[in-house]
């Protein structure tokens, strides 16, 4: 299947929340058919630091990366409001789209602003810079825009 070109870029991945990142991981690879890639538990920043995300998981399903995020619940983050509550292991969080390049990048910033969406987060790493686009109204949950340089 051709994939389109969206405004943010090319769909690449879809990221959950989950309570118990173990468990959802297990639900994905046995009932879904995905493929592990990592899971990183006591995620930190560079320096070593706690943050909002207690644990971290990547799987694939075809051409689909999914992320999971099993945030920490005593941190105030934009990740909390999609925990799934009741019997669900993982609610959906946000849709991500790739941009291939930085100028590609700051265009789809500058569409972005100009359009008057909020941005609920932005933040970037040595090799990635990401934002989380406010679309709930729209669509019911965040839209992240990514760009990753070439390792």
């Amino acid at each position: 299947m051709k994939q389109t070109v969206d405004p943010f870029g090319i769909f690449f991945q879809l990221r959950y929340v989950a309570r118990d990142i173990r468990g959802a991981v297990a639900m994905l690879e046995t009932r879904m058919g995905a493929r592990r890639i990592d899971l990183i538990s006591d995620f930190a920043d560079p320096a070593g630091n706690a943050v909002a995300i207690r644990s971290l998981a990547h799987l694939s399903m075809g051409d689909v990366e999914i992320e999971i995020i099993q945030p920490r619940l005593n941190w105030p983050s934009i990740y909390l409001d999609a925990l799934p509550i009741g019997g669900a292991m993982i609610g959906l969080h946000h849709l991500g789209y790739m941009q291939s390049d930085m100028p590609s990048w700051e265009a789809a910033m500058r569409t972005i602003r100009a359009s008057g969406m909020d941005i609920a987060m932005e933040g970037d790493t040595p090799n990635a810079r990401f934002a989380y686009v406010d679309t709930r109204p729209l669509v019911g949950h965040f839209t992240e825009m990514v760009y990753r340089a070439s390792r």
